[in-house]
């Protein structure tokens, strides 16, 4: 019988709660929000104790601007992450403040100067 994963969403909000969950058998990974974890350097430092566990990865958003998205972006360019979602609701944004970053185009998501990364 295969086992199904079970990934840690909502519940981490930041580093002793990755922490308490990832030493645990009780999760096989934690989908980090960027916005809820306390910004892109927390999200490292869950990212990495993750890593070194052994444990799945998956970088996500909430509803949020484009300068978070872009953020998640370029932060999947660079790590080996191993799902991403950041399917977020910036394009129904008719007043995002955000000039530039990301931009997503046939289901895909480009950051320009970095290349493109194809996220399904």
């Amino acid at each position: 019988m295969k086992k199904i994963p079970i990934v840690a969403d909502e519940s981490i909000v930041d580093f002793a709660d990755a922490y308490k969950l990832l030493l645990t058998d009780i999760v096989d990974g934690v989908n980090i929000k960027i916005n809820k974890c306390g910004g892109p350097i927390n999200f490292i430092k869950i990212f990495n104790l993750a890593s070194q566990l052994r444990k799945i990865t998956m970088i996500g958003c909430n509803y949020e601007s484009n300068i978070s998205i872009t953020t998640g972006a370029t932060l999947a360019c660079g790590l080996p992450i191993d799902y991403v979602d950041l399917d977020s609701g910036h394009l129904d944004f008719d007043d995002d403040p955000c000039i530039g970053g990301a931009i997503v185009k046939n289901g895909k998501i480009y950051v320009p100067d970095l290349g493109r990364v194809d996220f399904i």
